[in-house]
């Protein structure tokens, strides 16, 4: 569970339906610009050795980590059968400064990459180690846009995962799916590649874990993969990934909660007098 202080920013945004507020800081202080002359897939031998040292770290000690740290387990595994050889993406609730980690620890077996936003691609140490372990940041021009998406259908090609935090904010331990942003499932249209929904739900420890001062523990669900139709135009149909993958999130909540769709209209608490003023993603969230 969040802290109080995180319960009570989230309630109020929650209130008004602002859903993709930041509410953790960030900066742009130190960082890379991802311009038309940023590299997403660095060819070099140093920055592949590099990539290997620290992807095989995190292969080793994620799900150690993860264990130690949240208690996680992952459910689920049994909806990856069949995509062993395919690429594809994934959309995971933006929770945790580590959910990148339970990413990593639902998909052992494949390679995989995360888009983030443009200000954590940081300089120095640090940024290279993320760049090692696969960030790959959001495009803030067209030309680096082009980039980006060459580097998607490379990665893709190749049978990578791509992760899209399509909620956007991070929302530190909220249990329930916030509305999503299209960008992931128009990119998965575009490269005819399933979205595969990975909920990360948080429930307070108990036992030794909680003895030792822990208080949350995740537990890492796969849920069914989405596929694009291919008897839809491309608005349609991501519009359809986009609703179908939300559909699966809420209805996972709304089942391990016990929340009949009759109690209320929605898993939100957004005041009336906000509703009129939703975007249109989030009016279709809170009408689930």
């Amino acid at each position: 569970m969040a802290s109080a202080r995180w319960d009570e920013i989230h309630k109020k945004l929650e209130a008004q339906g602002k859903f993709d507020s930041f509410t953790t800081p960030y900066n742009y202080n130190h960082t890379i610009p991802v311009d038309e002359k940023y590299e997403y897939i660095p060819k070099s031998k140093r920055f592949k050795v590099s990539s290997f040292f620290y992807r095989t770290l995190l292969w080793f000690l994620g799900p150690l980590a993860d264990k130690i740290l949240f208690g996680a387990k992952v459910y689920g595994k049994e909806k990856l059968k069949g995509l062993e050889k395919q690429g594809y993406f994934t959309v995971m609730n933006h929770c945790s400064y580590l959910d990148s980690l339970m990413l990593r620890h639902a998909v052992h077996h494949k390679k995989v990459y995360l888009t983030v936003a443009d200000f954590n691609n940081k300089s120095g140490y640090a940024g290279h180690v993320l760049r090692a372990g696969g960030i790959l940041p959001l495009a803030s021009t067209p030309s680096a846009a082009r980039n980006m998406n060459k580097a998607f259908h490379e990665l893709i090609s190749k049978g990578r995962v791509i992760q899209f935090y399509a909620e956007q904010a991070m929302w530190m331990h909220y249990e329930k799916p916030r509305p999503f942003k299209k960008g992931a499932f128009a990119f998965a249209v575009k490269e005819k590649a399933p979205i595969v929904p990975i909920y990360i739900r948080w429930t307070p420890t108990t036992g030794i874990r909680s003895k030792l001062g822990f208080k949350d523990t995740a537990s890492i669900i796969i849920l069914d993969p989405v596929y694009p139709k291919e008897d839809l135009p491309a608005k349609d149909n991501v519009t359809y990934l986009q609703q179908t993958t939300q559909r699966e999130f809420i209805e996972e909540y709304r089942r391990y909660y016990n929340v009949p769709k009759e109690q209320k209209p929605c898993i939100y608490d957004i005041l009336p007098e906000y509703m009129d003023s939703l975007d249109e993603e989030t009016k279709f969230a809170a009408s689930l």
